[in-house]
Protein backbone atom coordinates (compact mmCIF):
# COMPACT_ATOMS: atom_id res chain seq x y z
CA UNK A 1 0.00 0.00 0.00
CA UNK A 2 1.44 3.40 -0.93
CA UNK A 3 2.54 5.65 1.93
CA UNK A 4 -0.03 8.26 0.92
CA UNK A 5 -2.85 5.79 1.61
CA UNK A 6 -1.37 4.80 4.96
CA UNK A 7 -1.24 8.44 6.01
CA UNK A 8 -4.80 9.05 4.86
CA UNK A 9 -6.05 5.94 6.67
CA UNK A 10 -4.33 7.14 9.85
CA UNK A 11 -6.02 10.50 9.30
CA UNK A 12 -9.44 8.78 9.07
CA UNK A 13 -8.82 6.86 12.27
CA UNK A 14 -7.68 9.99 14.11
CA UNK A 15 -10.84 11.86 13.05
CA UNK A 16 -13.08 9.02 14.23
CA UNK A 17 -11.34 8.73 17.60
CA UNK A 18 -11.20 12.48 18.26
CA UNK A 19 -14.85 13.04 17.39
CA UNK A 20 -16.02 9.94 19.17
CA UNK A 21 -14.11 10.42 22.43
CA UNK A 22 -15.93 13.71 23.02
CA UNK A 23 -19.10 11.68 23.62
CA UNK A 24 -17.69 9.02 25.97
CA UNK A 25 -19.35 8.36 29.32
CA UNK A 26 -17.72 10.06 32.31
CA UNK A 27 -16.80 6.67 33.84
CA UNK A 28 -14.51 5.96 30.93
CA UNK A 29 -12.88 9.37 31.09
CA UNK A 30 -11.22 8.56 34.42
CA UNK A 31 -8.25 6.88 32.74
CA UNK A 32 -9.61 3.42 31.95
CA UNK A 33 -8.61 1.60 28.81
CA UNK A 34 -11.17 1.05 26.11
CA UNK A 35 -11.29 -1.17 23.03
CA UNK A 36 -12.26 0.72 19.88
CA UNK A 37 -13.62 -1.17 16.86
CA UNK A 38 -13.45 0.94 13.68
CA UNK A 39 -15.05 -0.21 10.44
CA UNK A 40 -14.98 1.61 7.11
CA UNK A 41 -17.34 0.49 4.32
CA UNK A 42 -17.16 0.78 0.55
CA UNK A 43 -20.34 -0.57 -1.02
CA UNK A 44 -20.81 -2.19 -4.41
CA UNK A 45 -22.11 0.08 -7.16
CA UNK A 46 -25.89 0.05 -7.20
CA UNK A 47 -26.26 -0.61 -3.47
CA UNK A 48 -29.53 0.84 -2.22
CA UNK A 49 -29.49 3.36 0.64
CA UNK A 50 -32.29 1.36 2.24
CA UNK A 51 -30.03 -1.72 2.43
CA UNK A 52 -27.29 0.29 4.14
CA UNK A 53 -29.76 1.91 6.55
CA UNK A 54 -31.20 -1.51 7.45
CA UNK A 55 -27.72 -2.78 8.28
CA UNK A 56 -26.97 0.25 10.45
CA UNK A 57 -30.34 -0.05 12.19
CA UNK A 58 -29.55 -3.69 12.99
CA UNK A 59 -26.06 -2.71 14.23
CA UNK A 60 -27.52 0.00 16.49
CA UNK A 61 -29.87 -2.61 18.01
CA UNK A 62 -26.84 -4.65 19.09
CA UNK A 63 -25.98 -1.98 21.68
CA UNK A 64 -28.90 -3.20 23.82
CA UNK A 65 -28.14 -6.87 23.18
CA UNK A 66 -24.39 -7.08 23.80
CA UNK A 67 -22.95 -6.36 27.24
CA UNK A 68 -19.81 -4.28 27.41
CA UNK A 69 -20.60 -1.81 24.64
CA UNK A 70 -19.76 1.67 25.90
CA UNK A 71 -20.79 3.51 22.76
CA UNK A 72 -21.78 2.91 19.17
CA UNK A 73 -21.87 5.38 16.28
CA UNK A 74 -22.35 4.80 12.58
CA UNK A 75 -23.18 6.88 9.55
CA UNK A 76 -22.33 8.28 6.17
CA UNK A 77 -18.97 9.88 5.43
CA UNK A 78 -19.10 13.54 4.39
CA UNK A 79 -15.47 14.31 3.52
CA UNK A 80 -13.38 13.61 0.44
CA UNK A 81 -10.37 12.00 2.20
CA UNK A 82 -11.86 8.52 2.58
CA UNK A 83 -10.76 6.74 -0.62
CA UNK A 84 -14.34 5.94 -1.57
CA UNK A 85 -15.25 4.56 1.87
CA UNK A 86 -18.77 5.93 2.14
CA UNK A 87 -19.80 4.86 5.64
CA UNK A 88 -18.17 4.20 8.99
CA UNK A 89 -18.83 2.47 12.28
CA UNK A 90 -17.18 3.05 15.66
CA UNK A 91 -17.99 0.77 18.57
CA UNK A 92 -16.25 1.14 21.92
CA UNK A 93 -16.06 -1.73 24.38
CA UNK A 94 -15.05 -1.95 28.02
CA UNK A 95 -12.60 -4.78 27.26
CA UNK A 96 -11.44 -7.35 24.68
CA UNK A 97 -13.84 -9.94 26.11
CA UNK A 98 -16.78 -7.65 25.23
CA UNK A 99 -15.48 -7.23 21.67
CA UNK A 100 -15.17 -10.99 21.35
CA UNK A 101 -18.74 -11.49 22.61
CA UNK A 102 -19.97 -8.89 20.10
CA UNK A 103 -18.12 -10.60 17.24
CA UNK A 104 -19.57 -14.01 18.11
CA UNK A 105 -23.12 -12.80 18.82
CA UNK A 106 -25.60 -14.59 16.48
CA UNK A 107 -27.23 -11.33 15.41
CA UNK A 108 -23.84 -9.80 14.61
CA UNK A 109 -23.04 -12.82 12.44
CA UNK A 110 -26.33 -12.31 10.56
CA UNK A 111 -25.44 -8.64 9.99
CA UNK A 112 -22.03 -9.69 8.65
CA UNK A 113 -23.74 -11.91 6.07
CA UNK A 114 -25.94 -8.97 5.06
CA UNK A 115 -22.85 -6.75 4.74
CA UNK A 116 -21.00 -9.33 2.64
CA UNK A 117 -23.82 -9.24 0.07
CA UNK A 118 -23.33 -5.54 -0.67
CA UNK A 119 -19.75 -4.70 0.30
CA UNK A 120 -17.04 -3.92 -2.19
CA UNK A 121 -14.45 -3.54 0.56
CA UNK A 122 -14.45 -3.25 4.33
CA UNK A 123 -11.54 -2.11 6.49
CA UNK A 124 -11.62 -3.10 10.17
CA UNK A 125 -9.26 -1.84 12.83
CA UNK A 126 -9.40 -2.79 16.51
CA UNK A 127 -7.28 -0.84 18.96
CA UNK A 128 -6.71 -0.33 22.64
CA UNK A 129 -7.20 3.28 23.67
CA UNK A 130 -5.46 4.28 26.90
CA UNK A 131 -7.31 7.48 27.70
CA UNK A 132 -5.11 9.88 29.60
Amino acid sequence: MPTKHLCNNAFLIRIFINNYAANMPIAWLKGDIMIVHLVFFRWKKGTKNSDVEKIFSDIRALKKKCEGIIGLRCGKNFNNHAHDYTHGLVVSFKDKKSLSAYNSHPEHKKILRDIERIEEHVMVIDLVDHHQ
